[in-house]
């Protein structure tokens, strides 16, 4: 889910001080918005006949304080022209002031807006979120971590185009800056669609329903490993709701009820939720883990959790499964749950065949 660290992702701790115009790329670099013209207009951008121009030369062809004069490779159709029309209107709102200081770099991360290792440090520490260990060898030690904004942004792009769908983020949290999530949330605009704490269920009660959290529009479920962050930014203590099952190899013994060292006993039901995690401590591939260790791994956490299927279920795959993966077991879960049914969609013949037995006319 997280971008890979390369050369564009330094650009969210950069800002284009503009000076005389010359050095910036009027397609390519952040001078007017977040992101670049080339990312915020890609159809524009690829009909440009002069994708290199910069900024000062832009500005020279301008006729008019709204006269931006843009070069086509052939005539606009009428949703280009539209989109012409809305790069007008943003670059009206965002006019470049010239000097004669010359084109540089801010860095955000620096009280003085200049690079140093300390304030990088600090803010990867604080912002990113790990997708895999870090490799050790000082050419890669990047390679498997990316900034958490871009994570949340596809969270919020995902729950916008999807409104019928929910999604919990368990966060191994190492975000220091006071409100830093907080914070994070809001920049993204995900703060709208939070399930508020004050609604999470306390000593074992029942998880509202799916229907309710799609109606109230709150369909992000956001848990947090740093206990302070429930108090001081209304943020769920992850050991407050939960259980969870040890991970690594330990964990994945049959038969084995191995508790996550942070949580409560697997039998404790004062917490609402379960979660079982199925990751091995070395990297395997799907075709070596089948599906049937993982489904009696999730038949022995059952027994382990007081007779409770699992919430969650956390995988560690870098292949695809012998069969049916993660989905089928997520399909067995719920079958258990609705029918006593090895797969929903078992439940879901049975229940329609009921449901037309019974149906009278």
């Amino acid at each position: 889910m997280l971008n890979t660290f390369d050369y564009e992702d330094t650009v969210w701790l950069c800002n284009n001080c503009v000076g005389n115009e010359r050095r910036i790329s009027f397609w390519e670099d952040h001078w007017a918005l977040n992101s670049s013209l080339k990312v915020e207009f890609p159809r524009l951008y690829e009909l440009s006949e002069d994708k290199e121009v910069n900024l000062k030369q832009m500005i020279d062809r301008k006729s008019s304080s709204a006269g931006w004069n843009f070069s086509f490779r052939r005539g606009l159709k009428a949703c280009e022209e539209d989109e012409v029309e809305r790069l007008r209107s943003y670059l009206s709102t965002h006019e470049p002031i010239l000097s004669d200081r010359v084109d540089s770099l801010v860095w955000k991360a620096s009280s003085s807006g200049l690079f140093t290792v300390n304030s990088t440090y600090s803010r990867l520490e604080g912002a990113w979120v790990s997708r895999s260990s870090i490799v050790e060898s000082s050419s890669s030690i990047m390679i498997n971590i990316g900034p958490a904004l871009d994570l949340f942004k596809e969270v919020k792009e995902f729950l916008t185009s999807n409104p019928s769908e929910i999604i919990t983020l368990i966060l191994e949290d190492s975000v220091e800056a006071p409100k830093g999530l907080a914070k994070l949330f809001d920049a993204v605009g995900l703060t709208q669609y939070l399930f508020p704490l004050s609604k999470m269920p306390q000593h074992g009660r029942g998880w509202p329903s799916v229907e309710h959290m799609v109606v109230n529009n709150q369909r992000l479920v956001v848990f947090t490993s740093a206990k302070s962050k429930q108090e001081s930014e209304g943020i769920a203590y992850q050991w407050n709701f939960m259980i969870e099952y040890k991970y690594g190899s330990e964990g994945l013994q049959i038969g084995s009820s191995t508790k996550h060292e942070g949580s409560l006993k697997l039998d404790n039901t004062s917490k609402s939720l379960v979660l079982v995690n199925y990751s091995p401590l070395s990297f395997t591939s799907c075709d070596e883990m089948n599906i049937e260790h993982l489904m009696n791994t999730l038949r022995t956490s059952y027994t382990a959790a007081g007779n409770r299927w699992a919430n969650f279920i956390a995988i560690d795959y870098k292949k695809r499964s012998d069969g049916g993966g993660a989905f089928q077991a997520v399909d067995f879960v719920n079958g258990m749950l609705l029918c006593m049914c090895d797969d929903v969609n078992s439940c879901k013949m049975f229940l329609r065949k009921l449901f037309n037995e019974t149906m009278t006319f």
